[in-house]
């Protein structure tokens, strides 16, 4: 739970919008499952000085953010050649991975590879 109150001062026009940043050097991780697109158990409530308490209520817009379920990656060698994987020379490779949502058309894997080198003949 993220709780902040307004000062005097700053308090916002009521037919404003209010745009929250929590940074991330403040600790807060996405959960390992992902969340999906506009998810109930998501909510914002306050307590007002004059009225008392809103109660929780969803919110109505936020995205999908995906987790990965299980990823592996094989170096095979050549496979045509039959010969085995070995360090800086050119291998196949098999990256598997499961996801927990559809993929779309669209969206975009990247696989970092440090160090590898792409040779182009």
């Amino acid at each position: 739970i993220i709780e902040f109150e307004f000062a005097d001062d700053i308090a916002p026009d009521p037919s404003s919008p209010i745009s929250l940043v929590v940074m991330r050097n403040n600790g807060i991780v996405l959960p390992p499952d992902g969340t999906t697109q506009n998810q109930a158990s998501l909510t914002v409530e306050y307590t007002d000085g004059q009225t008392g308490r809103v109660e929780p209520t969803p919110v109505t817009k936020s995205p999908s953010v995906g987790a990965f379920i299980s990823t592996s990656m094989e170096f095979l060698g050549d496979p045509v050649q039959g010969t085995k994987p070995a360090a800086a020379e050119p291998s196949a490779i098999r990256a598997c991975f499961e996801v927990n949502r559809l993929l779309m058309t669209g969206d975009i894997m990247r696989i970092a590879l440090p160090e590898f080198v792409a040779l182009y003949r």
